[in-house]
């Protein structure tokens, strides 16, 4: 749903998605999810202030973030 929100130029409601979704996530204790989507919002964050798509990071880069993340 983000990524649909970011595409059709929404950022906006591309950010607030993000940020209810990381709230839930730990309220619920799901601290994987949260960790994730704290990463989401934070590259989200770092795209609005840069004003253009990052794409530094591989897939491999992320997983390999992620992993070392939890």
């Amino acid at each position: 749903m983000c990524l649909a929100f970011h595409q059709a130029g929404m950022e906006d409601q591309a950010v607030r998605v993000l940020e209810q979704l990381t709230q839930n996530a730990v309220v619920e204790s799901r601290f994987n999810d949260a960790g994730y989507y704290y990463w989401k919002l934070s590259m989200q964050y770092l795209e609005l202030a840069a004003g253009q798509p990052l794409h530094l990071l591989h897939s491999s880069s992320v997983q390999y973030f992620y992993l070392h993340l939890v």
